[in-house]
């Protein structure tokens, strides 16, 4: 339980924090697009994740 809350809040935001930080040199508005696909891409690694823990 407590490992899959560390994904819950991990995996979303950590993702978004790393794609807006790759792209700050581009501008603000690059970044926060970024960063908002980054967040889509945690959540879409972390149902994969919970995928692979329900079926393993």
């Amino acid at each position: 339980m407590v490992f899959e809350t560390i994904l819950l809040i991990v995996l979303p935001y950590g993702t978004a924090i790393v794609c807006g930080a790759i792209t700050e040199r581009a501008g603000k508005v690059v970044s926060g697009w970024s960063s908002i696909a980054g967040l889509a891409l945690g959540i879409y690694f972390f149902s994969l994740s919970m995928q692979l823990l329900g079926t393993g």
